[in-house]
């Protein structure tokens, strides 16, 4: 597969390639009252951030496992409410064409 960005090709992979290469970072928002699950989220390997707002915490890491350790650390701590985000082509070619679009021009 290859994304196209006003007639040149930018990059080439099968989807999953590009997903992976293009869009490593993936995202879990868990919606709990438990007080310790910042710190429980935080100390999770691949985890770069953990953000919380009310009761909803948005964990942030560019592990493939990511959600599979949130639900794992869910399941053995406590209860919860899990959104998980991952990903798509769509977002690989709108990353892509905003990068190559913003870049400046050299045609006359």
């Amino acid at each position: 597969m290859a994304i196209i960005d006003r007639g040149r090709i930018v990059d080439i992979g099968s989807p999953a390639e590009l997903v992976r290469r293009n869009c490593p970072e993936r995202r879990a928002i868990v919606v709990t009252e438990d007080s310790g699950a910042v710190e429980r989220f935080r100390a999770l390997p691949g985890v770069d951030s953990v953000d919380l707002h009310g009761s909803q915490l948005t964990i942030r890491g560019r592990s493939d496992d990511l959600v599979m350790q949130v639900i794992r650390c869910l399941a053995e701590h406590g209860s919860g409410r899990l959104f998980a985000e991952a990903p798509i082509l769509e977002d690989v070619f709108l990353k892509l064409t905003a990068e190559y679009s913003s870049a400046p021009s050299f045609q006359t």
